[in-house]
């Protein structure tokens, strides 16, 4: 490398020694050059050309190849990582789907708890209110019979008084007990046929 860049070296003053010679003759010729100009000028191109391809262009390639593995590689980073994505978007929007899927039975289970609560509740409330029903006319119908009881047992007594006081005398035990009996009779079958 050293002896073709002497070369081009020495190539390159001869020809300024015989340039300026030649300007020395009777000028220079600067839209023809002579044939020596010429031909060193032609090796000292092909001498650069060969330096530049033998010590400069393996490193450019180089730099070139390297430049091209280096976008190449970042071309699979980004193509990985932007597949990478898709897949988490993907696994993101199955597990959203999962999510309302699962809120929406969810919400279904509640809706059927609630509505089978509400029947629950009204069936319950239903047969309480029958059950209360039942009592107070069990309860009326008891009071009925007890102030039915009493008024008959009252009606005794007035009556029980009455025939006493018409009759004059009182009457034993059993004599009050039969007309009490009779009267109550009578006033079962008057308020029977009576309504």
């Amino acid at each position: 490398m050293r002896t073709a860049f002497f070369w081009l070296l020495a190539a390159t003053e001869e020809a300024a020694t015989e340039g300026g010679e030649h300007a020395a003759k009777g000028g220079a010729d600067l839209v023809i050059p002579h044939i020596e100009e010429l031909i060193w000028g032609s090796v000292a191109f092909l001498l650069f050309l060969i330096v530049v391809y033998k010590l400069i262009w393996p490193k450019i390639q180089e730099a070139l190849e390297g430049r091209e593995q280096k976008i190449r590689d970042d071309l699979e980073g980004a193509e990985s990582a932007r597949s990478e994505a898709e897949q988490i978007l993907e696994e993101y929007r199955a597990k959203l789907a999962d999510a309302r899927d699962e809120s929406n039975k969810i919400l279904e289970e509640a809706r059927k708890t609630a509505e089978s609560l509400r029947r629950d509740m009204l069936a319950k409330a239903e047969e309480e209110a029958g059950l209360i029903v039942d009592r107070a006319k069990d309860e009326v119908e008891a009071e009925k019979r007890q102030a039915i009881g009493d008024l008959y047992r009252e009606a005794g007594k007035v009556s029980i008084e009455l025939a006493e006081k018409v009759v004059g005398r009182s009457l034993d035990r059993e004599a009050q007990m039969a007309l009490v009996d009779q009267y109550i009779a009578d006033l079962e079958a008057m308020s029977a046929s009576g309504g």
